[in-house]
């Protein structure tokens, strides 16, 4: 089912919670507790932040490995950014598609988003929701290997970060500036330094 991401939140503080080893729990929770705006990606929607406005995924294999343990979203947006549609049994949850558009450093369209991972489409999709003058606060956005769970069975490779997924939010972080929308990182030590670094004290509710 493809979606047009709708000017939801219009100026509002929008978190993401990625993969990073240095999310915490804790602060899922306190987010939940204050009614926080959320996008969670892939493991964080299922056992973080049920509850999150939107769970995002990319990649099919990461649909196909927890296909089963979709049930534990709460949510009401489960939502893939890629290239095609995910198909959907009958009776399973219908997946919510938005496609990504390769070319662009950041999509200002709200049927597609930029970005080389997960976490920089979740920034561009965060950006349509919020518009000018909204903020973005990444949690989990370390850059580097490692993880805060164990339940991907595979690993990203170590030069992905460098090479393709930092150089890829660099590109799209002067893009954000001018379509009027904050992003900072909450992610103390993050290895993308494209984005203001601060305290999550600094950001929380």
């Amino acid at each position: 089912m493809a979606w047009t991401v709708p000017r939801a939140w219009p100026g509002e503080t929008i978190y993401i919670l990625g993969g990073g080893a240095s999310m915490r729990p804790a602060h899922a929770d306190r987010l939940a507790s204050a009614g926080a705006r959320m996008v969670a990606i892939n493991e964080a929607g299922l056992t973080l932040a049920p509850d999150a406005d939107i769970l995002l995924f990319s990649d099919r294999r990461w649909y196909t490995e927890n296909r089963h343990r979709l049930g534990l979203y709460r949510g009401p947006r489960l939502v893939r950014a890629g290239r095609t549609q995910m198909p959907t049994a009958p009776g399973e949850r219908p997946v919510l598609g938005i496609r990504t558009d390769a070319r662009a450093a950041f999509s200002e369209a709200p049927d597609a988003v930029a970005g080389a991972c997960t976490g920089g489409r979740a920034i561009n999709l965060a950006a349509h929701v919020t518009g000018p003058g909204g903020r973005v606060a990444l949690l989990g956005f370390d850059m580097r290997p490692g993880r805060w769970h164990r339940a991907h069975p595979w690993e990203t490779p170590a030069d992905n970060y460098a090479a393709r997924f930092i150089s890829a939010l660099r590109a799209m972080a002067p893009h954000l500036a001018r379509f009027g929308v904050e992003v900072v990182n909450a992610t103390p030590g993050s290895a993308l330094d494209c984005f203001p670094i601060v305290d999550p004290e600094e950001v929380l509710p």
